[in-house]
């Protein structure tokens, strides 16, 4: 016997809405003059950074996990964190995404980035269309586009290596310059 649009759950003024679980948010919805909400679950410390626009955090984070607090948070339009523990996405990353894990960063200008998962896997700045899709301790450096590590521990695309691509392994590295590079995986390539 409702009516979609007459017949509503939430507010009619441009306030966020929260809904909470033993008095702590565990969910805010925040409106923008764009329609595009932004949406922000789990741990209250999550965080979207004003003025962005249709943001996502669907969850993790924490208020206290084994002593530690962690905040997943995101500083750019379009930006998805869909879970796991502090991890973030930095300014003018647009329409980026890290799936979960934790301690993931995609700092900066990282536009269509993305992060699939595992622990401490990051993308400095400039890392368009650049994937880690998961493991320990990866990294992409800037200026190197479209650029994928597949997996592994603590692989690294060094600046301005264009399309490069490390499948796995551990501790391979390409090289500054490299464009279009590929290493299959391994120990200690270069």
């Amino acid at each position: 016997g409702t009516t979609p649009g007459l017949h509503f759950l939430g507010t009619a003024d441009n306030q966020p809405l929260e809904v909470k679980v033993n008095a702590s948010r565990a969910l805010r919805l925040e409106p923008n003059p764009e329609g595009a909400p932004n949406i922000i679950g789990g741990s209250p410390f999550n965080s979207v950074e004003t003025g962005i626009v249709g943001a996502t955090i669907a969850g993790g984070g924490a208020v206290n996990y084994s002593g530690d607090a962690g905040t997943n948070s995101i500083a750019a339009d379009f930006g998805t964190v869909s879970g796991g523990f502090q991890n973030q996405i930095g300014p003018n990353s647009t329409h980026a995404t890290i799936g979960g894990g934790s301690y993931n960063a995609i700092e900066q200008t990282g536009l269509g980035a993305t992060i699939g998962g595992g622990n401490y896997n990051r993308m400095t700045t400039n890392t368009d269309a650049a994937t880690i899709a998961g493991g320990y301790g990866n990294e992409i450096h800037y200026f190197s586009y479209h650029a994928t590590i597949g997996g592994g521990n603590a692989n690294q695309i060094q600046a301005s290596a264009h399309g490069a691509i490390i499948a796995g392994g551990d501790n391979n590295v390409i090289q500054t310059g490299s464009e279009t590079a590929t290493v299959g995986g391994g120990r200690n390539n270069k």
